[in-house]
């Protein structure tokens, strides 16, 4: 099997996003926690780490 090697390069280019898409969870809750549910990546996390999965309540209420 072969190995996967990866450069790691000085930053040259910094493009910042723009202001709508800063704090997207908190400014769009119910889109967001469907998203969450929807897309699985809650449950597989569940199933993989189990409690350890979650380290604040945040996503407690969309499973």
């Amino acid at each position: 099997m072969a190995a996967l090697q990866v450069q790691i390069r000085p930053l040259q280019t910094f493009w910042p996003a723009e202001a709508y898409h800063q704090n997207y969870a908190e400014h769009n809750t119910l889109k967001y926690r469907y998203y969450r549910w929807a897309c699985g990546r809650d449950q597989r996390l569940d199933a993989v780490w189990g409690t350890r999965a979650r380290s604040r309540d945040t996503w407690a209420g969309s499973r």
